[in-house]
């Protein structure tokens, strides 16, 4: 029976290498991620290495030495030009992660610029015009459906912060009754002392 094979020590342990040697074909295979995502990009979307070299304008070499190169390798210019040549998006994030308020805050900062922009679109055309029309009527939608959430959360939220805050204090009357030993006053039940 064949024997499956899911990582790189079922590979290398039968061809002899050692712990360390495996460390080292894993770590080698790790560093070349960035130019294995790449080429599964590109054959995703059905280009080949001819076609790519074409549309970066350089050599058919030079595109297979990117997708064969380490990650260390790999410049954020060719990055970028490769992942553009498929008509992608690069996004590249620096710094220590935001808090989610934040995230969450620039994430509508953006979508109001998009709805902005969205609306000088060329407005001539019936189709893009109906197109339109009914994109603000789902993001209407969708918009106030998040706002009531949002709404939903915070009363549960301020909820649960008033029966933290007041503590709930319950005297049966029969508790009330004071046997007072000494010369002062009962507080609870104003009973004086005999």
């Amino acid at each position: 029976m064949a024997k499956y094979i899911k990582k790189i020590s079922d590979l290398s342990e039968p061809l002899g290498f050692n712990k360390k040697e495996q460390e080292k074909i894993a770590k080698a295979i790790d560093n070349h991620s960035l130019s294995r995502y790449l080429t599964m990009m590109r054959v995703k979307k059905g280009v080949t290495q001819a076609e790519m070299a074409k549309k970066m304008g350089v050599s058919q070499s030079n595109i297979s030495k990117l997708e064969h190169s380490p990650n260390d390798r790999i410049t954020v210019t060719e990055l970028a030009d490769y992942v553009y040549a498929l008509d992608c998006e690069l996004k590249l994030t620096v710094g220590r992660p935001k808090p989610l308020t934040t995230q969450i805050k620039h994430t509508y900062g953006h979508l109001v610029s998009l709805c902005k922009s969205l609306a000088e679109t060329e407005r001539n055309d019936s189709k893009i015009l109906k197109g339109l029309a009914d994109f603000e009527k789902a993001a209407a939608y969708n918009m106030a459906k998040l706002a009531f959430m949002f709404l939903e959360n915070s009363d549960s939220k301020y909820n649960k912060l008033q029966e933290h805050s007041q503590p709930e204090i319950s005297v049966e009357e029969e508790s009330l009754d004071c046997e007072i030993e000494s010369d002062t006053e009962c507080l609870i039940c104003s009973d004086k002392p005999q």
